[in-house]
Protein backbone atom coordinates (compact mmCIF):
# COMPACT_ATOMS: atom_id res chain seq x y z
CA UNK A 1 0.00 0.00 0.00
CA UNK A 2 1.30 3.36 -0.98
CA UNK A 3 1.37 5.16 1.98
CA UNK A 4 0.66 8.79 0.32
CA UNK A 5 -2.58 7.55 -1.07
CA UNK A 6 -4.03 5.66 1.74
CA UNK A 7 -3.88 4.88 5.16
CA UNK A 8 -3.57 1.28 6.65
CA UNK A 9 -6.25 2.58 9.73
CA UNK A 10 -9.05 4.93 9.63
CA UNK A 11 -9.75 5.44 12.93
CA UNK A 12 -12.98 6.69 13.58
CA UNK A 13 -14.53 8.02 17.04
CA UNK A 14 -17.49 7.85 16.70
CA UNK A 15 -18.66 9.11 20.23
CA UNK A 16 -16.94 10.12 23.25
CA UNK A 17 -19.98 8.67 25.96
CA UNK A 18 -18.09 6.29 28.26
CA UNK A 19 -19.05 5.11 31.61
CA UNK A 20 -15.15 3.83 31.94
CA UNK A 21 -12.49 6.24 33.38
CA UNK A 22 -9.21 6.70 31.31
CA UNK A 23 -6.59 8.72 32.31
CA UNK A 24 -4.89 9.48 28.86
CA UNK A 25 -8.51 10.22 26.89
CA UNK A 26 -8.06 12.86 24.57
CA UNK A 27 -10.59 15.35 26.37
CA UNK A 28 -12.46 15.66 29.19
CA UNK A 29 -15.98 15.06 28.22
CA UNK A 30 -19.30 15.26 29.95
CA UNK A 31 -20.83 12.02 29.99
CA UNK A 32 -23.39 10.83 27.26
CA UNK A 33 -23.26 11.27 23.75
CA UNK A 34 -22.48 14.67 21.68
CA UNK A 35 -25.99 16.14 20.12
CA UNK A 36 -23.91 16.84 17.29
CA UNK A 37 -21.91 13.49 16.49
CA UNK A 38 -21.95 12.71 12.90
CA UNK A 39 -25.08 10.83 12.08
CA UNK A 40 -26.20 7.48 10.75
CA UNK A 41 -26.70 8.93 7.40
CA UNK A 42 -23.02 10.62 7.72
CA UNK A 43 -21.66 7.63 8.61
CA UNK A 44 -22.33 5.69 6.02
CA UNK A 45 -20.93 8.48 3.78
CA UNK A 46 -17.61 8.16 5.52
CA UNK A 47 -18.06 4.61 5.15
CA UNK A 48 -18.74 4.77 1.55
CA UNK A 49 -15.63 7.79 1.63
CA UNK A 50 -13.02 5.04 3.06
CA UNK A 51 -13.86 2.88 0.09
CA UNK A 52 -12.63 5.46 -2.11
CA UNK A 53 -8.93 4.70 -0.47
CA UNK A 54 -9.03 1.76 -2.66
CA UNK A 55 -6.51 1.76 -5.62
CA UNK A 56 -7.76 -0.72 -8.73
CA UNK A 57 -7.14 -4.42 -7.89
CA UNK A 58 -5.35 -2.79 -4.35
CA UNK A 59 -6.10 -3.61 -0.29
CA UNK A 60 -8.88 -0.93 1.21
CA UNK A 61 -7.47 0.26 5.04
CA UNK A 62 -9.02 -1.09 8.05
CA UNK A 63 -11.62 1.11 9.62
CA UNK A 64 -11.37 1.10 13.69
CA UNK A 65 -14.90 2.16 14.96
CA UNK A 66 -13.72 3.73 18.37
CA UNK A 67 -14.71 6.39 20.93
CA UNK A 68 -15.09 6.66 24.34
CA UNK A 69 -17.07 3.10 23.70
CA UNK A 70 -18.73 2.56 20.53
CA UNK A 71 -21.29 -0.17 22.01
CA UNK A 72 -22.85 3.44 23.25
CA UNK A 73 -24.31 3.94 19.77
CA UNK A 74 -26.96 1.72 19.20
CA UNK A 75 -26.56 1.65 15.07
CA UNK A 76 -22.75 0.54 15.88
CA UNK A 77 -23.64 -2.68 14.16
CA UNK A 78 -25.49 -1.59 11.37
CA UNK A 79 -22.41 0.97 10.59
CA UNK A 80 -19.85 -1.96 11.19
CA UNK A 81 -21.76 -4.48 9.22
CA UNK A 82 -22.20 -1.67 5.87
CA UNK A 83 -18.26 -1.37 6.00
CA UNK A 84 -17.98 -5.08 5.97
CA UNK A 85 -20.31 -5.19 3.16
CA UNK A 86 -18.24 -2.90 1.31
CA UNK A 87 -15.30 -5.18 1.94
CA UNK A 88 -13.51 -2.25 4.29
CA UNK A 89 -11.94 -5.23 6.87
CA UNK A 90 -14.00 -3.71 10.15
CA UNK A 91 -12.33 -3.23 13.68
CA UNK A 92 -14.00 -2.47 16.99
CA UNK A 93 -11.85 -0.64 20.04
CA UNK A 94 -14.15 -1.97 23.29
CA UNK A 95 -11.06 -1.69 25.45
CA UNK A 96 -12.65 0.94 27.15
CA UNK A 97 -16.36 -0.48 27.31
CA UNK A 98 -18.29 -1.74 30.05
CA UNK A 99 -21.30 -2.94 27.60
CA UNK A 100 -18.70 -5.71 25.77
CA UNK A 101 -20.37 -8.71 26.64
CA UNK A 102 -20.82 -12.42 24.94
CA UNK A 103 -23.88 -10.92 22.88
CA UNK A 104 -22.24 -8.34 21.76
CA UNK A 105 -18.95 -10.47 20.66
CA UNK A 106 -21.53 -13.19 18.92
CA UNK A 107 -22.66 -10.06 17.17
CA UNK A 108 -19.19 -9.05 15.70
CA UNK A 109 -18.40 -12.74 14.64
CA UNK A 110 -21.78 -13.14 12.74
CA UNK A 111 -20.93 -9.47 11.00
CA UNK A 112 -17.76 -10.48 10.15
CA UNK A 113 -15.69 -8.09 11.99
CA UNK A 114 -11.47 -8.36 11.24
CA UNK A 115 -10.66 -8.07 15.20
CA UNK A 116 -11.41 -6.42 18.15
CA UNK A 117 -9.32 -3.99 20.19
CA UNK A 118 -8.99 -5.38 24.70
CA UNK A 119 -7.31 -3.86 27.19
CA UNK A 120 -5.51 -5.03 30.43
CA UNK A 121 -2.62 -2.42 31.49
CA UNK A 122 -1.21 -5.04 34.28
CA UNK A 123 -1.01 -8.48 34.57
CA UNK A 124 -3.65 -9.00 37.56
CA UNK A 125 -6.91 -7.23 35.42
CA UNK A 126 -10.27 -8.71 34.66
CA UNK A 127 -9.24 -11.69 31.39
CA UNK A 128 -12.61 -12.69 30.97
CA UNK A 129 -13.10 -10.72 27.63
CA UNK A 130 -10.24 -12.42 26.21
CA UNK A 131 -11.33 -15.55 27.11
CA UNK A 132 -14.37 -15.54 25.56
CA UNK A 133 -13.35 -13.83 22.20
CA UNK A 134 -11.29 -16.72 22.15
CA UNK A 135 -13.59 -19.59 22.63
CA UNK A 136 -15.41 -17.47 19.44
CA UNK A 137 -12.43 -17.68 17.48
CA UNK A 138 -12.51 -13.72 17.33
CA UNK A 139 -9.45 -12.37 16.57
CA UNK A 140 -8.36 -9.36 19.43
CA UNK A 141 -5.89 -6.94 19.39
CA UNK A 142 -4.77 -6.37 23.07
CA UNK A 143 -3.62 -2.80 23.90
CA UNK A 144 -1.62 -1.96 27.15
CA UNK A 145 -0.64 1.86 28.04
CA UNK A 146 2.65 2.17 29.53
CA UNK A 147 4.37 4.37 32.23
CA UNK A 148 7.13 3.54 34.30
CA UNK A 149 5.12 1.40 36.96
CA UNK A 150 4.24 -0.92 33.64
CA UNK A 151 7.83 -1.84 32.41
CA UNK A 152 9.25 -4.45 34.89
CA UNK A 153 5.44 -6.28 34.01
CA UNK A 154 5.69 -6.47 30.44
CA UNK A 155 6.74 -10.21 30.38
CA UNK A 156 4.08 -10.78 32.44
CA UNK A 157 1.24 -8.90 29.95
CA UNK A 158 3.37 -10.47 27.17
CA UNK A 159 2.60 -14.01 28.53
CA UNK A 160 -1.10 -13.19 28.94
CA UNK A 161 -1.19 -12.12 25.11
CA UNK A 162 0.04 -15.29 23.83
CA UNK A 163 -1.97 -17.37 26.07
CA UNK A 164 -5.23 -15.63 24.95
CA UNK A 165 -3.57 -15.99 21.20
CA UNK A 166 -4.15 -12.74 20.42
CA UNK A 167 -3.22 -11.28 16.92
CA UNK A 168 -1.43 -8.03 17.61
CA UNK A 169 -0.57 -6.48 20.91
CA UNK A 170 -0.70 -2.35 21.24
CA UNK A 171 1.98 -0.98 23.68
CA UNK A 172 0.52 2.98 24.35
CA UNK A 173 2.99 5.74 24.98
CA UNK A 174 0.43 8.51 26.82
CA UNK A 175 1.50 11.83 25.47
CA UNK A 176 2.32 14.51 28.47
CA UNK A 177 -0.66 17.21 27.57
CA UNK A 178 1.32 19.91 29.91
CA UNK A 179 4.33 20.74 29.14
CA UNK A 180 4.66 22.55 32.57
CA UNK A 181 4.53 18.20 33.99
CA UNK A 182 6.83 16.69 32.13
CA UNK A 183 7.08 14.05 35.30
CA UNK A 184 3.56 12.67 33.96
CA UNK A 185 5.84 11.25 30.87
CA UNK A 186 8.41 8.58 30.75
CA UNK A 187 12.14 10.05 30.72
CA UNK A 188 13.98 9.14 27.72
CA UNK A 189 16.08 6.73 29.29
CA UNK A 190 12.80 4.79 30.39
CA UNK A 191 11.52 4.74 26.71
CA UNK A 192 14.49 2.81 25.77
CA UNK A 193 14.70 0.77 28.64
CA UNK A 194 10.84 -0.20 27.68
CA UNK A 195 11.88 -1.04 24.22
CA UNK A 196 14.56 -3.87 25.13
CA UNK A 197 12.01 -5.57 26.49
CA UNK A 198 9.16 -5.14 23.90
CA UNK A 199 12.24 -6.17 21.41
CA UNK A 200 13.48 -9.00 23.14
CA UNK A 201 9.27 -10.30 23.33
CA UNK A 202 8.80 -9.34 20.07
CA UNK A 203 11.81 -12.12 18.85
CA UNK A 204 9.42 -14.90 19.90
CA UNK A 205 5.97 -13.72 20.37
CA UNK A 206 3.10 -15.51 18.32
CA UNK A 207 1.83 -11.89 18.07
CA UNK A 208 2.56 -8.96 16.20
CA UNK A 209 3.71 -5.75 18.85
CA UNK A 210 3.37 -2.33 17.68
CA UNK A 211 3.85 1.17 19.47
CA UNK A 212 1.99 3.95 20.02
CA UNK A 213 3.25 7.56 19.75
CA UNK A 214 6.83 6.19 20.00
CA UNK A 215 7.61 5.58 16.85
CA UNK A 216 11.58 6.04 18.10
CA UNK A 217 10.85 2.51 18.58
CA UNK A 218 11.27 1.92 14.88
CA UNK A 219 14.29 3.33 14.96
CA UNK A 220 15.70 1.25 17.88
CA UNK A 221 14.58 -2.11 15.64
CA UNK A 222 16.22 -0.74 12.63
CA UNK A 223 19.75 0.12 14.81
CA UNK A 224 18.78 -3.74 16.17
CA UNK A 225 18.33 -5.28 12.47
CA UNK A 226 21.54 -2.87 11.52
CA UNK A 227 23.69 -4.07 14.05
CA UNK A 228 22.71 -8.16 13.38
CA UNK A 229 23.19 -7.63 9.22
CA UNK A 230 19.44 -8.58 8.77
CA UNK A 231 18.99 -4.86 6.93
CA UNK A 232 21.82 -2.43 5.55
CA UNK A 233 20.58 0.99 5.64
CA UNK A 234 17.54 2.50 7.72
CA UNK A 235 14.55 3.13 5.21
CA UNK A 236 11.40 2.16 5.41
CA UNK A 237 10.51 -1.51 4.58
CA UNK A 238 8.02 -2.67 2.10
CA UNK A 239 5.00 -3.83 3.56
CA UNK A 240 4.75 -7.25 3.29
CA UNK A 241 2.76 -7.74 6.89
CA UNK A 242 1.08 -6.16 9.70
CA UNK A 243 4.50 -6.77 11.86
CA UNK A 244 6.38 -5.32 9.22
CA UNK A 245 4.19 -2.20 8.67
CA UNK A 246 4.36 -1.54 12.05
CA UNK A 247 7.81 -1.91 12.89
CA UNK A 248 9.30 -0.69 9.46
CA UNK A 249 7.08 0.88 7.18
CA UNK A 250 7.46 5.19 8.74
CA UNK A 251 3.91 4.44 9.96
CA UNK A 252 3.02 7.41 11.92
CA UNK A 253 0.78 10.95 12.30
CA UNK A 254 -0.86 11.30 9.25
CA UNK A 255 1.24 8.88 7.42
CA UNK A 256 -0.52 5.33 7.31
CA UNK A 257 -2.92 7.25 9.85
CA UNK A 258 -5.93 9.46 10.03
CA UNK A 259 -8.66 9.83 12.43
CA UNK A 260 -12.06 10.70 12.84
CA UNK A 261 -13.59 13.01 15.19
CA UNK A 262 -16.92 11.94 16.97
CA UNK A 263 -17.91 15.51 14.93
CA UNK A 264 -16.50 14.36 12.08
CA UNK A 265 -13.12 16.27 11.98
CA UNK A 266 -10.61 15.15 10.57
CA UNK A 267 -6.95 14.89 12.38
CA UNK A 268 -3.66 13.19 11.45
CA UNK A 269 -4.20 10.96 14.52
CA UNK A 270 -6.37 10.73 17.78
CA UNK A 271 -3.60 12.30 20.13
CA UNK A 272 -2.35 15.10 17.41
CA UNK A 273 -5.18 17.82 17.75
CA UNK A 274 -4.80 19.40 14.39
CA UNK A 275 -7.35 19.87 12.29
CA UNK A 276 -7.37 19.24 8.61
CA UNK A 277 -10.93 19.23 7.34
CA UNK A 278 -14.04 17.68 8.54
CA UNK A 279 -15.62 15.25 6.51
CA UNK A 280 -19.48 16.72 6.82
CA UNK A 281 -17.95 19.44 4.41
CA UNK A 282 -14.51 17.90 2.64
CA UNK A 283 -14.12 14.46 1.12
CA UNK A 284 -11.72 12.47 3.36
CA UNK A 285 -9.70 11.00 0.67
CA UNK A 286 -8.81 14.16 -0.49
CA UNK A 287 -7.71 16.06 2.66
CA UNK A 288 -5.30 12.75 3.31
CA UNK A 289 -3.86 13.13 0.25
CA UNK A 290 -3.69 16.77 -0.50
CA UNK A 291 -3.95 19.07 2.48
CA UNK A 292 -0.92 21.20 3.47
CA UNK A 293 -0.84 19.43 6.73
CA UNK A 294 -1.23 15.81 6.02
CA UNK A 295 1.48 16.23 3.17
CA UNK A 296 4.43 17.92 5.70
CA UNK A 297 3.77 15.03 8.22
CA UNK A 298 4.85 12.70 5.56
CA UNK A 299 7.86 14.51 4.20
CA UNK A 300 10.32 13.19 6.66
CA UNK A 301 12.24 16.51 5.19
CA UNK A 302 9.82 19.10 7.29
CA UNK A 303 11.40 17.71 10.36
CA UNK A 304 13.24 19.73 12.68
CA UNK A 305 16.16 19.64 15.27
CA UNK A 306 18.01 16.13 15.71
CA UNK A 307 14.82 15.01 14.26
CA UNK A 308 15.52 16.40 10.64
CA UNK A 309 19.09 15.42 11.57
CA UNK A 310 18.71 11.96 12.15
CA UNK A 311 19.44 9.08 9.31
CA UNK A 312 16.21 6.88 10.99
CA UNK A 313 13.69 10.13 10.04
CA UNK A 314 11.98 8.24 7.53
CA UNK A 315 11.62 5.32 9.44
CA UNK A 316 10.74 6.62 12.90
CA UNK A 317 10.27 11.32 12.71
CA UNK A 318 9.42 11.21 15.94
CA UNK A 319 6.06 11.46 17.71
CA UNK A 320 4.36 14.56 16.01
CA UNK A 321 1.91 14.19 19.21
CA UNK A 322 4.56 14.65 21.91
CA UNK A 323 6.13 17.48 20.14
CA UNK A 324 3.26 19.26 19.49
CA UNK A 325 2.04 18.70 23.14
CA UNK A 326 5.40 20.06 24.86
CA UNK A 327 6.73 22.49 22.44
CA UNK A 328 3.88 23.45 20.29
CA UNK A 329 5.04 22.75 16.92
CA UNK A 330 4.47 19.65 15.46
CA UNK A 331 7.63 19.42 13.51
CA UNK A 332 9.63 19.83 16.13
CA UNK A 333 12.64 17.18 17.43
CA UNK A 334 10.85 14.53 19.80
CA UNK A 335 11.51 15.72 23.21
CA UNK A 336 11.67 11.96 24.53
CA UNK A 337 14.00 10.21 21.58
CA UNK A 338 16.80 8.93 23.99
CA UNK A 339 19.01 8.83 20.35
CA UNK A 340 21.50 11.56 19.41
CA UNK A 341 22.28 11.32 15.41
CA UNK A 342 25.38 11.72 13.68
CA UNK A 343 28.80 10.62 13.12
CA UNK A 344 29.89 7.96 15.85
CA UNK A 345 33.26 8.88 17.55
CA UNK A 346 35.94 6.20 16.87
CA UNK A 347 35.59 3.06 19.23
CA UNK A 348 32.40 4.10 20.32
CA UNK A 349 29.07 1.87 19.72
CA UNK A 350 26.35 3.28 18.23
CA UNK A 351 23.86 3.35 20.97
CA UNK A 352 26.25 4.70 23.26
CA UNK A 353 25.86 8.11 21.68
CA UNK A 354 23.13 9.85 23.60
CA UNK A 355 21.52 12.24 25.23
CA UNK A 356 20.03 12.34 28.38
CA UNK A 357 16.21 14.00 28.74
Amino acid sequence: MNLEQAPLQVVWEMTRASDAVCEECRKQQPPGRHPDELTTAEGFRLIEEVKRFAPPGGSLPALVFTGGDPLQRPDLMQLVQYAIDLGIPAEVNCAHSALLDADAMEDFCRAGVKRIVLRTDMPGAPLAALGVARQMSLDVEMETAIHAGTIPHLDAIAAIAAQAGVKMWTILFPVCVEPGHPESDLRAAEYEEAFETIWRISRDAPFAIRTGNASHYRRFVARKLMESGHVEHPQPAPIASQREAWELAGVNAGRGLVFISHLGDIHPSGDLDLLAGNVRTEPLVEVYRGSSLFRALRDPDTREGKCGDCEYRCVCGGSRARAFAMTGNFLAEDPRCFYHPGPMPHGQRPMERIEMA
